[in-house]
């Protein structure tokens, strides 16, 4: 895969990167409403249950109840056999260690293992979760009666502290060895706190959580209505039940964005390799292309990430950054049809589609049809101005005819509608200078390059005089043509005079360049030779044209001026010579050797530089033929072109060709010269 193929894809999928970001992080989720929730906001259409659904308990009641179960629900409390007999043990072993007399051991063990088996519990760590209810004793998965926490027949925790550690002082032990002791003794009395929230929970399941059923086309808020706290709360509980009842749609609506991404991609990929010929097969141009979208699609998302973040549904978009990009560097065209697309990818997400679609289609469109010639010093600004009151009377429109509902303030749509195409029209023609260093050029530009007093055009005036001539005539007729059926007639023009600019380091093997009488070098020359003289001029235009820095789209027409087209002269002369040699053994010449190597044109205007030139070189040496003689000339020209598939590759319509033949023949009225016919010039 050759370098160039591969940025172009690197471009490609730093868009569909950037669209896939906007669509997965940018866009809001899932939902079926169409408008915003805002307390205080005033609803003139007024709202209604699209559905039943239920309206749970405010917050605060949820609270109120579960403080009144907690309250009736008892403290859950439960017996464990196992600690007494290891506290025991290790109890027994400290006090021997102290020398304490054996019997007041056994006496202290005695009376505290009465407390344990009645049962020790902490009665301050149970007070934080306690406040005088009834409590339930289990002792061997039995519960006892429930009753009052200081009816149950439980020794507190601290006071057996306390007494242990008397007893101890009582019996000779010191008062800091008889505390740290009475520390060690733990609860064997312990709170589930599992089983009580277990019977929370139970009790709170027992109760309707259902404040309110609205029913399929009950009034939330009525016509004219204000969203007070209450109702606020009923839409917020009508989208929690959409969002609930679309919960098993996630996946699927999921996929369904990876589709229709991927479909608006296929779109436009198909759209540049099949309508934007010279764009697809120039990495320069589908990396400025995919940059200057994607920088919309990524600005857009921003402003729809923080306007949901501050107000709700925004109309802000960037359309107009990519829509004048393309209407600058290829076509007015290609700029319209890919806002739509942008539109269609934005809209899809958007909270009310339809608007948002026929709001940003307007306005990309109103730049990409007003802001392309920046010949004109007011092009962007009236382009701006153009955009921001388009969107404004779309948005407008919209409203009358109330598609959509938005109960975002009007004032906000009005500043979105008027500010954003502006701000992005703005920004793209303040970086027009960083994005033509992708090589790709201006009208502008071109304009520039077409004065005559560029060192190229001076050099061919001066060593090829007669192709200067020749050049100024295509000159002529392409621009007229591109006039006439709405393509170019800059760029044409440009194209017209740099087509030929190839032939200035050999203009002695063409022959328009030649005095008059001088032999034709030619006819000395082997015809494969004489094919490759002219098939260089070709190359060495391109050459020439890439080292002075002309234009990309005029060094596609000197690429594609000739086409494919066969140097029929030359052709012939080969086969005449295969015929009337006696040596047959190297086969008959084949047309593809008199070829030249192409591309076709892949565009309107590089067409219309083919034509042009043919139909100069068929008619320059013309004098006082009749109009019908040239006419048929013109035709034949032209057609032959045509029928060759010379112009398969560039959007020529029949009726743009008959267009074409109207404006040659009105410009070729009296501008006949002599011109030799058995040579092909051009």
């Amino acid at each position: 895969m050759n370098r160039g193929r591969l940025h172009s894809i690197y471009g490609l999928a730093g868009l569909a990167l950037t669209a896939g970001l906007f669509v997965f992080i940018a866009t809001p989720s899932l939902t079926m409403r169409d408008f915003e929730i805002r307390e205080g906001e005033l609803v003139p259409e007024g709202i209604d249950a699209p559905f039943t659904f239920e309206v749970m308990l405010p917050p605060d009641e949820l609270e109120d109840l579960r403080a009144e179960i907690e309250h009736s629900v008892p403290l859950f409390l439960f017996y464990t056999d196992s600690v007494w007999p290891g506290l025991r043990a290790d109890l027994y072993e400290d006090l021997v260690r102290l020398d304490l007399d054996s019997a007041v051991i056994q006496g202290v063990l005695r009376e505290l293992g009465i407390m344990y088996d009645k049962g020790i519990m902490d009665l301050q760590q149970a007070g934080g979760l306690f406040d005088g209810r009834l409590a339930v004793m289990t002792r061997n998965t039995v519960d006892g009666i429930p009753a009052p926490l200081g009816n149950i027949n439980i020794h507190g925790l601290a006071e057996v502290r306390t007494a242990f550690s008397s007893t101890l002082r009582g019996g000779g032990l010191g008062a800091e060895p008889a505390e740290a002791l009475a520390s060690t003794l733990r609860p064997n009395v312990l709170v589930d706190e599992d089983r009580r929230e277990a019977s929370i929970q139970q009790a709170l399941e027992s109760y309707s959580m259902v404040d309110t059923v609205f029913h399929a086309g009950e009034v939330i808020v009525p016509e004219g209505g204000v969203v007070n706290e209450r109702s606020a709360r009923y839409l917020e509980a009508l989208r929690s039940s959409q969002e609930e009842g679309l919960s098993g749609r996630r996946a699927r609506y999921s996929i369904g964005r990876l589709l229709l991404l991927s479909g608006i991609l296929a779109l436009a990929v198909l759209y540049v390799r099949d309508s934007m010929r010279p764009t697809w097969l120039d990495r320069d141009r589908v990396l400025l292309l995919c940059t200057s979208w994607s920088t919309a699609i990524l600005v857009t998302g921003i402003l729809s990430m923080l306007a949901n973040r501050i107000y709700g549904a925004s109309y802000a978009t960037f359309v107009t950054f990519g829509a004048l990009h393309t209407s600058v560097f290829t076509n007015r065209r290609h700029a319209a049809i890919f806002s739509f697309l942008f539109a269609v990818l934005t809209s899809a997400f958007h909270p009310h589609p339809f608007s948002n679609l026929i709001l940003t289609t307007v306005t990309g469109s109103a730049v990409a049809f007003t802001g392309w010639d920046l010949r004109r010093r007011n092009a962007v600004a009236v382009s701006e101005a153009i955009a921001s009151v388009s969107g404004l009377v779309a948005l407008v429109t919209l409203r009358l005819l109330d598609v959509g509902i938005s109960v975002t303030p009007p004032w906000i749509g009005i500043l979105e509608t008027i500010l954003s195409p502006a701000a992005g029209a703005g920004a793209a023609y303040l970086l027009l200078p960083v994005f033509e260093k992708f090589g790709v050029s201006t009208v502008r530009s071109i304009e520039d390059v077409k004065r005559r007093d560029h060192p190229l055009l001076l050099d061919l005036s001066k060593w090829a005089m007669g192709t200067w001539q020749h050049s100024q005539q295509v000159a002529d007729l392409a621009s007229e043509a591109a006039r006439a059926i709405g393509a170019d007639p800059v760029l044409a023009e440009a194209g017209g005079l740099f087509h030929d600019i190839g032939k200035v380091n050999d203009p002695k093997h063409f022959i328009e360049n030649l005095p008059p009488d001088t032999p034709n070098p030619h006819d000395f020359l082997h015809p494969l030779e004489s094919a490759s003289r002219l098939r260089a001029h070709v190359t060495e235009g391109v050459r020439l044209a890439r080292k002075f820095r002309v234009p990309a789209p005029v060094i596609d027409m000197i690429e594609q001026h000739h086409g494919r087209t066969v140097m029929k002269a030359f052709y012939e002369k080969a086969r005449k010579a295969f015929e009337n040699s006696p040596d047959k053994s190297a086969g008959p010449p084949s047309q593809d050797d008199f070829r030249y190597s192409g591309p076709l044109p892949a565009t309107r205007e590089a067409a219309i530089i083919m034509l042009a030139d043919s139909v100069e070189s068929a008619t320059k040496n013309l004098s006082g033929e009749s109009p019908e003689v040239i006419e048929g000339i013109v035709r034949e020209v032209i057609e032959d072109r045509d029928i060759d598939g010379q112009l398969d590759d560039c959007q020529l319509t029949r009726g743009n060709l008959n267009v074409i033949m109207r404006t040659f023949l009105q410009v070729l009225q009296g501008r006949f010269h002599e011109r030799v016919k058995d040579y092909p010039h051009g």
